[in-house]
């Protein structure tokens, strides 16, 4: 199996916990008041991880693609936190499918921005996925 459908079919795992987790702290806290656990969870979550990423670790540059990747982490957790939000206002089903069409918006700025190509297939199957998402949720 190719390595990066095996990494994205571990990240789809994991992730279901976050909404699902999400929705339980949702429960009796706001979005407000989880953004400090959430900021432990993810401290957490790096010292785990770190054995994973031993050897791999380089001094820290503030060049363009550090940049990036921290403005990736910047839009990750403001995301976050709206997902937050929504779990406190909404239906876990709802909130969850419909955030999850974020790889279109995705698709969509990667077109755009990066010169990436889509194919018609590839295009049917985004227009297909987005119909039962929104089918489902709303």
């Amino acid at each position: 199996m190719n390595q990066g459908i095996l990494y994205s079919l571990i990240t789809l795992i994991i992730w279901g916990f976050w909404g699902v987790f999400g929705k339980l702290a949702s429960r009796t806290l706001t979005a407000r008041e989880m953004i400090p656990y959430i900021v432990i969870g993810n401290f957490v979550a790096l010292l785990l991880l770190l054995p994973l990423l031993k050897g791999r670790i380089s001094t820290l540059n503030f060049g363009k693609p550090e940049l990036f990747a921290i403005i990736s982490s910047i839009a990750y957790l403001i995301g976050g936190v709206f997902f937050w939000i929504s779990l406190t206002k909404g239906n876990v089903v709802q909130v969850v499918l419909i955030s999850a069409m974020y790889p279109v918006i995705t698709i969509g700025y990667s077109l755009l921005f990066l010169g990436e190509e889509m194919t018609l297939r590839h295009g049917l199957g985004i227009v297909i996925s987005m119909v039962g998402i929104l089918m489902i949720s709303l």
